[in-house]
């Protein structure tokens, strides 16, 4: 068979074909080029980072026949031999196939004699953290003093289940997962060599699928060049992967933007038809609304691709509150979407709590909009009445009832209007101005609503307040108390108090004396009336005294407590 599967084709064969691992290569050089050689290394990192291609480099520098060196030459029979896996002094083992004591020690039988070939005898371990207890303690005294000529790599996706005692042996490098940006100019590097046609969306579709792994992003690029005829597309991409594009999930917020249920959930089953993975459909939303959240925060730095409209559109249409309730609703989603009957039914209810929840600064917003008076009182003038003879008479004339029979008011004669405006006088309250001096407070009440947490509300909770002028609230602090006075939680106490008020206050605090009543003592003293009130009932409790002296039993000091709020409210 002479096609080779690119992850092995495109393996690195130099320091310098290592992606994303810059902070190993440039110490494992350095070692190289100073002759600072440890005797043991290990290789940590998940799967597909280079672990094992950055072994059998470091056993090429090692042996190649130019001498030791951080480039290999490639061409003597060495490098050639490793790159085939055909040389006799790079010993590869599969601790996960290897795991028992036996095999360890039939392989340390050999460590002590010279290489047969190269410089240096070089073992490579794969998944080391599967030997068994017995073979990491077989391997110990040899990994701490080995001979001059041997070489151990250990390498391993789970570094926590190593021994402490084999950690301290060895020469630690922690790999680290690609990022996408990395895996994409990879794999353009790669295609661009094979002469294979490809789209940006198809190997970002591909990277993001890939997790940081190099090898599993080049095992999908075989995938999708074979589903695509030797072309990758991003249509190819998604049907291997089974997601959906990105115009697919921009459609699916704009229905939600709109409040199309209808809409939506019409997506949602067309979506089940075509046969998406509904877990890789929720993390396409939350991706989305992330960089569309950029967009409206720092639109400098917002990705621009083909879809960059789609989103600049929502972006103006959705406001900040409601991009992140629809990303704060999707990560909850795709928590509970495991519990979810069918991944369907988790991805629907996550929409549709979408279409049901808005923001809750924004319906405060309305509502105190609507709800609060304007401040008409101060563009008001104090209404003087007009207390003239005749107006006063007039009012007086068309707001009494005509009960007079009309005969007897013909012999009548009209009386003269009273222009005396005593009764008008004495139903009226004289306009006396608003009082201005600020509310006393109720320190107690007031304190829960402050939203207070940790050390400043404990601060607090032990403050007396003792004077409040309408701009500055002066409290005192009980003297045992005096350590949690700090800066911190002074500022903090009066950012609250500010945003309690709607204005700027000034908060001081003295410290007072001792036995204030303060709202921790005062709780503290209801907690022990409470107690004594339970302790009395008790022990006017003829049943129970009764059931004490049947069974020549006490009660235990400090046994008795008051119920909970909770507990009285079942």
């Amino acid at each position: 068979m002479t096609h080779q599967v690119l992850a092995r084709k495109w393996r690195p064969r130099t320091f310098a074909d290592v992606s994303g691992q810059k902070h190993v290569v440039r110490a494992l050089s350095n070692a190289l080029i100073q002759e600072r050689l440890h005797h043991a290394y290990l290789l940590t990192g998940t799967r597909g980072v280079g672990k094992t291609s950055l072994a059998r480099i470091l056993a090429k520098c090692l042996n190649c026949e130019k001498g030791l060196t951080h480039e290999p030459c490639l061409v003597c029979s060495t490098c050639q031999a490793i790159e085939k896996n055909e040389f006799i002094d790079l010993i590869e083992i599969d601790a996960a196939s290897r795991s028992r004591v036996e095999d360890t020690r039939d392989l340390l039988d050999n460590v002590q004699y010279m290489p047969t070939i190269g410089r240096y005898k070089v073992y490579l371990i794969d998944e080391v953290h599967m030997l068994s207890n017995h073979s990491f303690n077989a391997l110990l005294k040899t990994l701490e003093e080995p001979p001059a000529h041997v070489v151990f790599i250990l390498a391993t996706t789970d570094p926590d289940r190593l021994p402490v005692t084999v950690l301290s042996r060895c020469l630690q490098f922690q790999l680290k997962a690609m990022t996408s940006e990395q895996i994409i100019q990879r794999l353009t590097t790669i295609l661009q060599s094979e002469n294979l046609a490809f789209t940006n969306a198809a190997l970002a579709t591909i990277a993001d699928a890939a997790q940081g792994s190099m090898r599993d992003a080049l095992s999908l690029l075989d995938q999708v060049i074979a589903l695509g005829s030797g072309e990758v597309t991003e249509q190819a991409s998604l049907d291997l992967l089974g997601g959906m594009s990105t115009q697919a999930v921009l459609a699916l917020l704009q229905a939600l933007a709109n409040n199309e249920g209808k809409h939506t959930l019409e997506i949602i089953q067309r979506w089940l038809s075509e046969g998406f993975d509904f877990e890789l459909a929720l993390d396409a939303v939350i991706n989305n609304l992330h960089q569309i959240s950029v967009l409206q925060l720092i639109p400098d730095i917002a990705e621009l691709d083909s879809c960059h409209s789609l989103r600049q559109s929502l972006a103006e249409q959705l406001t900040k509150e409601q991009v992140q309730l629809y990303y704060q609703i999707a990560l909850y989603g795709k928590r509970d979407l495991p519990y979810a009957p069918t991944p369907r039914l988790g991805f629907e209810m996550t929409v549709l709590r979408m279409l049901a929840f808005f923001p809750a600064e924004k319906i405060e917003g309305n509502f105190k909009s609507a709800t609060t008076p304007k401040p008409v009182a101060e563009n008001l003038k104090p209404v003087i009445p007009d207390t003239t003879p005749a107006l006063i008479a007039e009012n007086l004339k068309s707001a009494a009832p005509d009960t007079t029979p009309a005969p007897i008011a013909t012999n009548l004669k009209p009386a003269a209007p009273d222009t005396t405006p005593a009764p008008i006088a004495a139903n009226l309250k004289p306009i006396v101005p608003a009082d201005t001096s600020p509310t006393p407070l109720d320190w107690v009440t007031l304190l829960p609503q402050l939203g207070l947490q940790g050390a400043t509300k404990v601060l607090a909770q032990y403050c007396h307040l003792k004077e409040y002028d309408g701009s500055t609230v002066t409290f005192e602090l009980d003297p045992k108390q005096g350590p949690l006075l700090t800066s911190i939680s002074q500022e903090k106490l009066t950012t609250a108090m500010s945003r309690y008020f709607e204005k700027t206050v000034c908060v001081r605090i003295e410290i007072g004396q001792s036995g204030l009543p303060c709202p921790a003592n005062l709780a503290h003293q209801q907690n022990l009336a409470t107690l004594n009130q339970a302790e009395l009932s008790l022990s006017n409790d003829q049943s129970l005294q009764s059931l004490l002296k049947q069974l020549n039993a006490d009660i235990e000091p400090g046994s008795i407590l008051p119920k909970s709020r909770e507990e009285k409210s079942q």
